[in-house]
């Protein structure tokens, strides 16, 4: 696992239930993860199943760690594990335990082209 440098944002690699991909940096903290925009998401993902105030992530100490805020419908998930909060790691995958919904990557040390990363 290559360390983080402090000039380089973190990325989300976002996977949706249709299979598109997209990359988003994390470029302040907390970073709002829910649906829709009414709450000041930064991240917006259109599942009518999650809570509009799912997750944060936050940087403490050059560390990030996500917190769940609000699973109305889902809970918070790191690796498959059940969590209120978390330490994120390179390569961690976030869900919401909703079946076929979105699968969020955590990708601390992204390289200059992110989209050539290969993950699962």
């Amino acid at each position: 696992m290559a360390d983080y440098a402090s000039n380089q944002e973190p990325v989300l690699l976002v996977c949706a239930p249709d299979g598109a991909r997209k990359y988003v940096r994390i470029l302040q903290t907390p970073f709002l993860i829910g649906r829709g925009a009414e709450t000041g998401n930064h991240l917006q993902l259109l599942d009518q199943r999650l809570s509009r105030g799912c997750a944060a992530v936050v940087k403490e100490q050059e560390q990030f760690y996500i917190e769940s805020r609000n699973p109305r419908y889902g809970h918070l998930f790191i690796n498959g594990r059940r969590t209120e909060n978390g330490l994120l790691n390179d390569g961690d995958v976030i869900t919401f335990g909703v079946e076929d919904s979105y699968e969020i990557y955590f990708l601390r040390s992204p390289e200059e082209d992110p989209h050539k990363r290969f993950v699962p």
